[in-house]
């Protein structure tokens, strides 16, 4: 089943219209990717209410393009919107009326997204493919990767499906990172042929099922994770574990900010610069808010084919009542420590 774009016109009108009256509002970023031209990056689903500062539902996933000769970023299209969505949904989360959040995008063109029923009663990571040249692509449902039931309760160990940050190892093996609150930041093995979850891990997850691993975690009456991404550094063997800790959504009054551990293995454990275990609430600073730039989270790291890497995330603009923005910068490795640069990486 064919994902609705063009049957969507009228939301994207009304988005379009909104975009050229505020600019762009862009949170939860998908790690960028390059073709025929084109910077591309996917987002959560557009907010409308600016005069809010709690995260309000939106339009589907949000696709954006930057225009290589203005240096601007422009809507492209609304996905997962209209009448025309995939059948799967309504039957397996019925009461999801519009909540779509953090694309992933690891290679092109593949996204992996989740959304949760409105009373919490599951979450769900699905994916997607797509064909075409950037910006303008046609995306097909490709079905669930993982279905779990509530699990946000504090007394809960099982995780949440949002969030899905997938990666390769070394050898060409799958995975995704995926969690949120409660019990923290789980990975799981994929199938690398099909993109979906592993005979194993098919089987459903449990404490005692081996392809999924709990690799971070926060004591929620402290402070919040979410957020995953995992980087497999080219050249140093070392994974990095990206992860939000903080609370979003909350434009100026947002705390977000960006903790790593890094691991020789995929499946960590992910330890932090003092060799803390991030499973046992280690997390080295990456960023914080500074000047206009709140709230920062939900990183991504793109590395360009002159060698470049760049870092990603959204900010709440504290020069612009909180609203949520990209930002691009320049990311070095000092002693294979990620770092950002205040230089912006265009």
């Amino acid at each position: 089943m064919y994902v609705c774009l063009a049957g969507c016109m009228s939301s994207k009108e009304r988005v379009s219209e909104e975009v050229s009256r505020f600019g762009p509002w862009i949170h939860d970023p998908s790690a960028m990717q390059f073709d025929n031209g084109y910077y591309m990056v996917f987002s959560s689903g557009y907010r409308t209410d600016y005069s809010s500062r709690r995260l309000i539902k939106g339009l589907g996933i949000n696709s954006w393009y930057r225009d290589p000769e203005k240096g601007t970023w422009h809507m492209n299209d609304l996905l997962f919107t209209g009448s025309n969505k995939p059948q799967w949904w309504d039957k397996y989360v019925p009461n999801n009326q519009g909540w779509f959040w953090a694309p992933d995008l690891p290679f092109k063109w593949v996204m992996y997204y989740s959304f949760e029923a409105d009373n919490d009663s599951a979450s769900v990571i699905g994916r997607a493919v797509a064909t075409g040249e950037a910006p303008n692509l046609k995306w097909e449902d490709d079905g669930i990767v993982l279905l779990m039931p509530h699990c946000r309760r504090d007394d809960y160990t099982c995780p949440v499906a949002i969030d899905p940050s997938v990666f390769t190892d070394d050898k060409g093996n799958l995975y995704m990172a995926y969690g949120s609150g409660t019990s923290g930041i789980w990975i799981v093995e994929l199938d690398a042929e099909t993109g979906h979850l592993t005979a194993e891990a098919a089987q459903g997850w449990s404490e005692d099922n081996e392809a999924f691993h709990h690799v971070a975690y926060r004591d929620t009456k402290i402070d919040y994770i979410e957020a995953p991404c995992v980087y497999r550094h080219p050249s140093n063997g070392y994974y990095y574990l990206f992860v939000n800790w903080g609370g979003c959504c909350r434009g100026l009054e947002s705390t977000y900010n960006i903790r790593v551990g890094r691991s020789r293995s995929p499946v960590g454990p992910y330890l932090d610069k003092k060799g803390k275990d991030v499973v046992d609430q280690g997390g080295s600073l990456v960023i914080e808010s500074k000047g206009r730039y709140l709230g920062p989270g939900h990183a991504a790291i793109y590395r360009h084919t002159d060698g470049r890497y760049a870092f990603s995330f959204h900010y709440y603009d504290g020069d612009d009542e909180g609203k949520a923005r990209l930002a691009v910068r320049e990311l070095s490795w000092p002693d294979d420590w990620p770092v950002v640069s205040e230089t912006d990486f265009f």
